[in-house]
């Protein structure tokens, strides 16, 4: 393999590492910011990271989608 081929590799490794960590301390943010319960916390992480279905475009349709309907918030401030 060339030389700038491993580097191009490196670089592109890096860079998918360093967008992992910015993901990661904006939806811990959100997390914290919501006050969510552990159940809605779950649906969110999947929402946000896993999320695919064309026909659910929201976090309200995706709890729907799996008929959620328990609390979402740890607290009733939190809304």
């Amino acid at each position: 393999m060339s030389q700038i081929n491993e580097e191009k590799i490196e670089l592109t490794r890096r860079f998918i590492r360093d967008l992992s960590a910015v993901q990661d301390i904006h939806y811990d943010a959100l997390v914290r910011e919501l006050n969510l319960t552990e159940k809605a916390k779950g649906f969110l992480f999947d929402y946000v990271f896993n999320h695919d279905y064309p026909f659910t475009t929201t976090f309200k349709s995706h709890l729907e989608l799996y008929n959620y309907n328990g609390p979402i918030y740890e607290s009733e401030t939190a809304k």
